[in-house]
């Protein structure tokens, strides 16, 4: 008697998954866990086919970002296709920018935050590789497929 493997609800680093909501999808990896702000994805396009695990990994990253995975995983809005090799310029944790405004509602940053997991920095202005930096922010399921659908990058909030 062959055993049925039935599909695993608990996420690793690594994992390739499909994010749904309810007329799209999109696929995403599983690259670093942090105590404050949880799950961190990398965001690689649209769900468009039944590709394999690695043919998905092997996309170039669109965005990365936090995401309640664990959560839409027993939920069932996330699907884990299978594991994969993380690229190596992700394999440590990634710096993030984030604007800070004085004024709520200006929507030019008067400062910017620096974080790389622990430290933060402030500074008045961004060098251009800083702007290519993720934003720090948790996004939902619905965010994080509007942005793969739309071709959304970190680049484009400045």
């Amino acid at each position: 008697m062959t055993k049925i493997d039935k599909p695993r609800k608990r996420p690793r680093i690594g994992d390739v998954i499909e994010i749904a909501t309810v007329d799209e999808a999109a696929f995403a990896q599983y690259i670093h866990r942090h105590r404050e702000f949880g799950d961190m994805v990398r965001v690689l396009g649209i769900a468009d086919s039944e590709s394999g695990s690695d043919e998905v990994a092997a996309r170039p990253t669109q965005f990365v970002t936090f995401f309640p995975l664990g959560a839409a995983c027993r939920r069932g809005t996330a699907r884990i296709l299978g594991p994969a090799s993380i690229p190596e310029s992700l394999r440590q944790f990634p710096s993030f920018r984030q604007a800070l405004r004085l004024d709520p509602r200006s929507k030019e940053p008067c400062r910017w935050l620096l974080w790389s997991g622990g430290e933060e920095l402030i500074v008045a202005e961004l060098t251009a590789d800083q702007r290519s930096w993720p934003i720090r922010a948790i996004m939902n399921d619905t965010m994080l497929v509007e942005r793969a659908l739309a071709g959304w990058t970190a680049e484009q909030q400045q």
